[in-house]
């Protein structure tokens, strides 16, 4: 099991002419998924021989459509009912090939589901099948976790999706645990052999295994996958079933690393935090974050810092004692003021990571919101000097971009940036200042007036002469639904 540090580090000598994802659908009822992306590869790499497939198979694994595309262009979005119909549940393989060296095998792009109603979820890429080069060291399974639950009888059910690789499998284990807020397991369910032919998938939704009363008890699940042949981060979530609406995030692995923890020679007198959890909270949205008891053994005093905006400062606040094993830990941001602040750690033994999710609502009738999986920011994590995103926008949304500029280390630097918004037939190109710990908030409506009552996709990327510390959120909201992601 590799730590964060040795991942970065292997991430610089990777070699890849194939990046994919796949995308559980279930099209009906009028709804749709749209996959939208900006060509990062064109404008961050120089990569201009690339080519994206998308390929449909049924629940059975059978396969039903190709789609291919040739030229991308600086902006992409695709309305999939238009290529596979108005009924259709399965997956799509979304994959990207080109004869030059893609690096990462993850297509940086997003998948929106979109309800009869117009309600919108956003999650970026999660998991993919394997290719034939790579290294299948899973054979004990994986636990993924890490996302919220909601359940309320014939109305919401909590649900996750994966599939078989492109492999005849002669048995296939999958188990669900489910938790309550102590942290006890209250049910445990082992479902065998599923998922053996080929590219077999299924939306599992835990109110088809689980009693009513056990689902109402249960704060978050693990559900371990066996197969091997296969990243197994799944894109999983909260079903609104009356509503035909996905509401969507993506799992996380839990933490079994024994040796993926932060080194304590950064706790010297040149670093201010090793590690920390930020937050930016535009005024017209709530926020939570949740840390779920996933992680690895630790015993963090964390010390909760909040910006100042008359003095432009961080002002320290109260300490928060966090075991990110053991306990839940949830911070409300419930002050107006409270715009952008962090918690910071340093001292010996801090996990490398501390998977949090981002909560973001705004009190709409459909009681919607966001669950962004991201996290503690380690101090091991490398600079970042591009940022991009994708989002659906309409004449009734709203589109928030937050950005943030917060580092490690005593020493500072300000930093300067540049975002250009792309769409069809609309570019605008804005240029950003950054102090040492700064912050941004950016309306899309001042940029661009959307008249169109139908969704249209946009895309962003942010180029920085100074990665110290930075990092991007987007939020797009109305009075029915609020839906983000943090950036690639």
């Amino acid at each position: 099991m590799r730590t964060l540090k040795k991942d970065f580090e292997l991430r610089k000598k990777w070699y890849s002419n194939r990046s994919s994802t796949i995308y559980p659908l279930d099209i009906d009822k009028g709804s749709d998924f749209c996959l939208s992306f900006i060509n990062y590869w064109k404008l961050k790499n120089k990569i201009f021989d690339l080519k994206m497939n998308l390929r449909f198979y049924d629940e059975k694994g059978n396969f039903v459509n190709l789609y291919e595309l040739y030229i991308v262009k600086n902006h992409n979005e695709f309305f999939l009912k238009k290529i596979v119909g108005n009924k259709f549940k399965g997956i799509v393989e979304v994959e990207f090939i080109s004869p030059s060296n893609l690096g990462y095998p993850f297509p940086g792009v997003t998948g929106f589901y979109i309800s009869p109603k117009k309600l919108i979820s956003g999650v970026h890429a999660t998991g993919r099948i394997l290719s034939n080069t790579e290294i299948k060291n899973f054979q004990n399974g994986i636990e993924e976790s890490n996302f919220s639950i909601k359940f309320k009888k014939n109305s919401i059910t909590p649900f996750f999706s994966t599939y078989n690789s492109n492999d005849l499998k002669k048995k296939n284990v999958i188990q669900i645990k489910l938790f309550n807020k102590l942290n006890q397991m209250i049910k445990f369910k082992k479902i065998n052999n599923i998922l053996l032919a080929p590219f077999e998938n299924k939306i599992f939704y835990l109110k088809d295994f689980f009693s009513e009363n056990i689902l109402l008890n249960t704060k978050y699940c693990k559900i371990k996958i066996t197969n091997n042949n296969i990243f197994t981060r799944m894109v999983c979530g909260n079903y609104h079933i009356n509503k035909h609406h996905y509401e969507v995030t993506h799992s996380f692995a839990v933490q079994k690393n024994l040796k993926d923890y932060i080194s304590n020679k950064y706790n010297n007198s040149k670093v201010d935090h090793m590690s920390y959890l930020p937050y930016v909270k535009p005024k017209e949205l709530s926020l939570k974050l949740r840390v779920f008891p996933t992680n690895l053994k630790s015993k963090i005093n964390a010390t909760h810092y909040v910006y100042d905006k008359k003095k432009k400062v961080f002002l320290k606040g109260d300490k928060f004692i966090i075991e990110p094993h053991k306990n839940f830990f949830e911070y409300s941001v419930k002050n107006q003021k409270e715009e952008f602040g962090f918690f910071s750690a340093k001292q010996n033994k801090i996990p490398a990571r501390i998977n949090t999710s981002f909560i973001y609502g705004n009190n709409n009738k459909n009681d919607l919101n966001t669950d962004i999986a991201l996290g503690f920011k380690s101090i091991n994590v490398p600079h970042k000097f591009t940022h991009w995103g994708s989002f659906l926008s309409n004449n009734s949304t709203e589109t928030i971009i937050s950005i943030r500029k917060i580092s490690h280390y005593k020493k500072k630097s300000n930093s300067k940036a540049q975002i250009i918004f792309y769409g069809k037939n609309f570019s605008k190109r804005i240029r950003l200042n950054f102090k040492q710990d700064d912050y941004k908030i950016i309306y899309f409506s001042k940029l661009h007036k959307n008249l169109n009552k139908e969704f249209k996709g946009f895309s962003w990327i942010m180029n920085c002469d100074s990665g110290d510390g930075m990092e991007v959120f987007w939020n797009t909201f109305n009075k029915k639904f609020v839906s983000g992601c943090h950036s690639f």
